[in-house]
C-alpha cells in the first residue's frame, strides 16, 4: 500500500524511487456455507474478523457497541469471528466491564466457506483496525456486498476507497455513531453496497502479477 511505503521512507529512510506500489489481490473464498452459525439470523448481526490482538481494536469496538441503543444491541448481537492472538487478557477483561459478556458472539477460527457466509449475511462489517499493511477482511466483507465501518488510518482508506464509511478508531464515538446510522438508516448502507464491487474490482491478482512483471523489466534493463 501507499501508506506502507510511507512507512518505509519516514522509518528506514529507503529513498522514494525505489518502492513501488503494487496492491495485491483480492482473496477468493469457498462458496458460502449453507447455514449461519448457530444462533445467528440474516441480516441480523454485526461481524467483525480478525485474530483477537491488540491491534485490531476490539476494545475500540467494545466500547463503541456498548454506546448503542440498547434496542439496537439487544437486535444485532457483535459477532468476532477468529482465533486468539496475544495478549488477549485486556480485551476479555473489557468485555466483562462493559458488561456485554451475553451480546458479544465469539466464533473462533471460522472455515472460509462459514465466513463467506458471515460476510453475505451480515448487518454490517465492521474493521475499526490500528494499523494495517493492506486489510484483506475489508475487501472481502466488501465483494459480498456487506456495508462497511473501517478505520481512517494506515493503508485502510486505499483499500476501502469510497465505498466504506471511515471512522477514527481511537474514538468509539465515532465508530458507535457509524453503526448506529448504517443499522437505522437503510438506504445508507444500500448506497454502499451499490458502489462495493467497483471498489473490489480495482484490485486483482492478475493486475498484481502484470504491475510486477513490469518491475522486472523495468530493473533487467537498466
Amino acid at each position: 500500500s501507499r501508506s506502507t511505503k510511507d512507512d518505509l521512507i519516514k522509518l528506514l529512510k529507503v529513498p522514494a524511487a525505489k518502492i513501488e506500489v503494487i496492491y495485491p489481490g483480492k482473496n477468493d473464498l469457498a462458496s458460502p456455507a449453507a447455514n449461519l452459525p448457530k444462533g445467528l439470523k440474516s441480516k441480523s448481526y454485526i461481524l467483525a474478523v480478525g485474530t483477537i490482538e491488540p491491534r485490531k481494536n476490539l476494545i475500540g469496538l467494545f466500547k463503541a457497541y456498548a454506546l448503542l441503543p440498547i434496542a439496537l444491541q439487544e437486535k444485532y448481537p457483535l459477532v468476532v469471528a477468529g482465533a486468539e492472538g496475544w495478549n488477549t487478557g485486556e480485551t476479555f477483561n473489557c468485555l466483562k466491564v462493559l458488561k456485554l459478556d451475553n451480546k458479544v458472539k465469539f466464533l473462533g477460527f471460522v472455515s472460509d466457506g462459514v465466513l463467506s457466509k458471515l460476510y453475505k449475511e451480515t448487518a454490517l462489517f465492521v474493521y475499526p483496525s490500528l494499523y494495517e499493511g493492506f486489510g484483506f477482511p475489508v475487501l472481502e466483507a466488501l465483494s459480498f456486498g456487506a456495508p462497511v465501518i473501517t478505520s481512517n488510518v494506515s493503508s485502510l482508506p486505499e483499500v476501502a476507497g469510497k465505498a466504506a464509511v471511515l471512522v477514527d478508531p481511537n474514538e468509539p464515538k465515532s465508530i458507535s455513531n457509524a453503526i448506529q446510522k448504517l443499522l437505522e438508516h437503510k438506504e445508507d448502507a444500500d448506497k454502499l453496497r451499490l458502489i462495493a464491487q467497483k471498489q473490489v474490482d480495482k484490485f486483482s491478482w492478475q493486475m498484481s502479477a502484470k504491475a510486477t512483471l513490469k518491475v522486472f523489466e523495468k530493473v533487467g534493463s537498466q
